[in-house]
């Protein structure tokens, strides 16, 4: 077995302290792990953000090192991590039986962290997300089957969290890569004893219909987050009621450092998720790196949003830039998609707003990668009870309509592949095999469900006198796909000729 280099070796100390808890390795233990992850983190971010950085490192890992404040990191430890063309030497080493003798506690921390935020959005998806209401969790389950096919690869990333505020209407940055389509600034929602006793009991209405998961959302979406200079007030509320610091993504963490560098602060000394900080040009990448510490951006994520990144992945064309280019005559990117998270809820306070939303593929139709239907708007608690209340009895539908045609997404195909049929989708080739449905009945529903012509009732009477198979066998099947996300939810999703166009 291939051993690592004595300077990328554990010491046997290191490697005893791996099967210590967090309890058990003590706070100093533990400060002086979190500072080496974020010295590594920090060389993420270098590799990942400054074009010249891997040359640089390269050309002279001393003086990079040396540079950038990396004193105690291997630079070939960078190197195994953080470049592509190594990363099935990483994988090798991580899954050996002896990977103890073949990467440094560095690569093990680390390691160890990414593991850790992604089981935590796992977590968020599949638990902390999950509604307390009955008919709200159903409904949400099927918007993620969905999103499988509607989405492809990108939804496993999404956690599908269930409510988000708005402490502001539009946003003052206006970010070309804006895929929600936020408008421009127009109103601030400020933190005034009126508009402070509102939001509590807005949070707290919220809460007691769709209980903590209403307390893993956001204080911002098609919004900056610090456009609102009482924000941290509306944030003390809001941990007040959930007990969580809410996730921020902005766009200006430099416009007052001393405001981010407070934010990040209390980020660390209260229970909160991963902050994000889209960096709009290399010279805000510097300048961010130069202003904050690796410690103080070990919790934060930054999204190089410019071409010169080597990280830079193109980003999602939808919002604003998808309608420009629709405008323009263009057809839809294959970049399209949907940037937003959310299956439940957006709630805009300055404006007193209730939307319910769901993510989708955006095209001409959904720009923004974002169905549901119109907002309404509420006056207080009360009324914001009663029109959430009114949007899950009314919108999350959970049984089939029985008064409309059924059909699977028109983003589905049905092909053969290795001699077997199966939907596959257009967005990420997510698959539905449909020869693993060999009951009877089920071939001819699927048939029927490709034409488009025919409601539930229709698809059952015909099914029954072709196959003679029981109505309440076939009622199930459709339940099935239902489930499944595969079937179009006329609600969220009507034809054209369904509402009057």
């Amino acid at each position: 077995m291939e051993k690592a280099s004595e300077g990328k070796k554990m010491t046997e100390q290191e490697k005893e302290l791996l099967y210590k808890t967090n309890e058990e390795l003590g706070e100093e233990e533990l400060k002086r792990i979190s500072g080496l992850v974020a010295l590594v983190k920090r060389g993420a971010e270098l590799l990942c953000l400054l074009p010249e950085a891997r040359e640089e490192l390269e050309k002279d890992p001393d003086a990079f090192l040396g540079r950038y404040g990396l004193a105690g990191i291997d630079p070939d430890d960078l190197k195994l991590m953080f470049y592509p063309e190594r990363g099935e030497e990483l994988k090798k080493k991580l899954t050996s039986p002896d990977f103890m003798d073949l990467i440094s506690e560095a690569v093990y921390r680390y390691e160890q962290f990414v593991g850790n935020k992604l089981y935590l959005r796992n977590q968020m998806r599949e638990v902390e997300c999950v509604p307390l209401n009955k008919q709200m969790r159903i409904w949400r389950n099927r918007q993620i089957e969905r999103c499988k096919g509607a989405l492809g690869g990108v939804n496993e990333s999404f956690i599908h969290d269930v409510m988000n505020f708005e402490l502001s209407r539009g946003c003052s940055v206006g970010c070309e890569f804006c895929g929600v389509g936020a408008e421009k600034l127009q109103k601030v929602f400020f933190h005034t004893e009126e508009n402070a006793v509102l939001f509590r009991e807005v949070l707290k209405a919220a809460r007691e219909i769709l209980g903590d998961a209403a307390g893993r959302g956001t204080l911002y979406l098609a919004s900056e987050a610090l456009d609102n200079p009482d924000y941290e007030l509306f944030e003390a509320d809001f941990y007040e009621e959930f007990g969580v610091i809410p996730q921020i993504t902005t766009a200006v963490p430099l416009r007052k450092p001393e405001r981010t560098h407070a934010l990040l602060k209390e980020l660390y000394s209260k229970k909160g998720f991963i902050h994000r900080f889209s960096l709009r040009s290399l010279k805000e990448a510097r300048a961010v790196l130069a202003e904050f510490t690796p410690e103080e951006l070990l919790k934060v994520e930054l999204i190089p949003q410019y071409e010169e990144a080597p990280a830079f992945v193109p980003f999602t064309v939808s919002g604003h830039e998808l309608e420009k280019r629709l405008m323009d005559g263009e057809e839809i990117p294959e970049q399209a998609g949907s940037i937003c998270c959310v299956d439940g809820f957006v709630v805009n306070m300055a404006e007193k707003s209730i939307r319910m939303i769901t993510p989708c593929y955006a095209d001409a139709e959904y720009p923004d990668g974002v169905a549901g239907p119109e907002k309404v708007f509420f006056e207080n608690a009360d009324e914001f009870r009663e029109k959430l209340l009114f949007f899950i009895e009314n919108y999350m539908v959970n049984e089939i309509p029985g008064d409309v045609p059924l059909e699977f997404y028109d983003y589905f195909e049905c092909r053969q592949i290795q001699g077997k049929r199966a939907l596959v989708s257009k967005h990420g080739q997510y698959t539905v095999f449909l020869d693993k449905m060999k009951e009877k009945g089920m071939q001819e529903t699927i048939a029927l469900l490709c034409q488009g012509k025919y409601n539930k009732r229709e698809i059952v009477t015909q099914v029954m006198g072709q196959t003679g198979e029981r109505p309440e066998k076939i009622f199930w099947f459709l339940n099935q796909l239902w489930k499944l996300g595969v079937i179009r939810d006329p609600v969220l999703f009507p034809q054209k000729n369904e509402i009057g166009e």
